[in-house]
């Protein structure tokens, strides 16, 4: 298998953008080649984007549009040297029941999870949701043709967005069902899940496009949850997960789960980069999200200041994390719209840490 993308040099770190949904066009009014320029203007040389082939769900992302304007889109960004990334969801999906109704995740006393909020995971071993998604990799490599592949929801079925230090810990594991092991199967069962699902997913595959004539290898990476040190939780196994993926994409959403982002952020990816020798990009969440009555309990900051994002930055330039994701543009496009201009020099600030070898804390 060949290696996801090298370490960032220091005159072009490796810095990805993730787009959720199309506001970009429909609320900014911006053409596919403005897009691509705004991107490139930030610095930003990679994009993971949804898609309307495998769509989140249109609860969360719109809907609308075709994929041709997708395509449009890829190639803009392609032709002035943007990577693109396509987002797979793997177990979840909005109102999967009607389509897969014996996939809902069981609890302990046998009866199937409810939705909270918007999230109903859904049982990772459930055989034709993975032969589907497996079909569907194929298909967005063909239609896409895109530098790589991220696994998103590729984990037992876990809200882990609720997980701040004012929650309780789960105490029931994620899916009890019998293909699942039951409530009593060890940590070691549920990493074998998950693994065995992306292998089966992608192990296998030759994962190869001919963009504009030339054979493009297609990279698979994992979005991966920061509770690397309880893998009964999510069944995400690094060390297991090495050997099939070419690289982890590391969900450091500090604010949503009520931690300070110093040390926190470089503590968690090294304890991922002790786990694997794929590479690991740090995924930094601009804007503060999970504020609203439901969530109110759980100890969140109703904020993350400029000054935290790119003390955020710098953290992840210490830290010896391969590239850096940003979730997500909207934030950007959202900020810039009001003359606020913060993110953008904090980004620059961290492209300019490149140049420097002085990235203490300030």
């Amino acid at each position: 298998m060949m290696s996801a993308s090298l370490p960032p040099d220091s005159a072009n770190p490796l810095i990805n953008m993730k787009i959720y949904g199309h506001r970009w066009q429909e609320q900014y009014s911006l053409t596919s080649e403005e897009a691509a320029k705004s991107l490139a203007s930030l610095g930003v040389n990679e994009v993971t984007l949804h898609n309307r082939l495998a769509p989140v769900g249109e609860q969360r992302f719109s809907r609308t549009g075709s994929i041709r304007q997708d395509q449009e889109f890829r190639q803009a960004l392609h032709s002035i040297g943007i990577k693109t990334l396509e987002v797979l969801p793997v177990f979840f999906e909005p109102n999967y029941l009607s389509r897969y109704p014996d996939a809902a995740p069981l609890t302990a006393d046998g009866t199937p999870a409810v939705i909270d909020d918007w999230y109903l995971g859904m049982c990772p071993t459930h055989p034709g949701r993975i032969a589907e998604r497996a079909a569907m990799v194929d298909r967005l490599i063909e239609t896409y043709e895109p530098d790589g592949i991220v696994l998103d929801w590729i984990r037992h079925p876990v809200f882990w967005e609720r997980l701040t230090p004012s929650s309780p810990w789960p105490s029931d594991p994620p899916c009890c069902c019998t293909r699942c092991g039951g409530p009593t199967a060890p940590a070691e069962r549920r990493c074998a899940d998950i693994t065995s699902a992306v292998d089966r997913l992608v192990g296998s595959r030759q994962r190869v496009s001919a963009r504009d004539g030339v054979r493009h290898q297609t990279r698979i990476i994992a979005n991966i949850v920061p509770f690397l040190h309880t893998p009964e939780l999510t069944g995400q196994c690094l060390a297991d997960l090495d050997e099939i993926v070419d690289g982890f994409s590391l969900m450091l959403y500090h604010q949503v789960l009520g931690r300070e982002p110093l040390p926190w952020i470089e503590m968690v990816i090294a304890e991922a980069l002790a786990q694997t020798s794929k590479p690991v990009s740090a995924c930094l969440q601009v804007a503060p999200a999970y504020l609203g009555d439901s969530y109110r309990a759980e100890g969140r900051s109703p904020r993350i200041s400029v000054e935290d994002h790119r003390a955020s930055l710098l953290a992840v330039r210490r830290s010896g994390a391969h590239s850096l994701t940003l979730y997500h543009w909207e934030d950007y496009l959202a900020a810039e719209a009001n003359n606020n201009l913060g993110l953008r020099w904090a980004l620059a600030d961290y492209r300019d840490s490149w140049q420097s070898t002085d990235t203490s804390p300030s």
